[in-house]
């Protein structure tokens, strides 16, 4: 089944269904198509990527802290009562985080500006992704 999703159309369920997708990915590999998506760059004021992965942690249940340079974590926004707004990917870039969501741009990036303006300053990067 596709469907048409930020000016694109996306399949969201496969004729072999999502038990065998989600088995072959599991097993094997699977390809996340991002171009839909949205990045930014967090940064703290202080310049260490410690003290913006410590702010993030305030709107995601991960632990930011924890992610070494060079690798990634998968992580939801939540909302004041634990529900989940959206999903998104941070990597730690060593000097700062790089923050992938759907769509960043819009609604994620006023999200993270609302809540982390005292500690980092964000960065959408969309004009240059595309």
């Amino acid at each position: 089944m596709v469907l048409p999703f930020a000016a694109m159309n996306m399949p969201v369920q496969y004729s072999a269904g999502v038990l065998r997708e989600h088995l072959h990915t599991r097993n094997l590999a699977g390809l996340f198509d991002v171009s839909h998506m949205g990045p930014a760059r967090a940064a703290a004021e202080s310049g260490k990527v410690l003290d913006a992965a410590l702010a993030l942690e305030r709107l995601v249940p991960q632990d930011i802290v924890a992610v070494a340079p060079g690798r990634q974590r998968y992580a939801q926004f939540t909302d004041d009562h634990g529900g989940i707004l959206d999903d998104l990917m941070v990597a730690n870039f060593g000097d700062h985080l790089f923050l992938v969501s759907t769509p960043l741009q819009t609604e994620d990036e006023a999200h993270l500006r609302k809540h982390l303006p005292d500690v980092c300053d964000i960065e959408s990067l969309a004009r240059s992704w595309r």
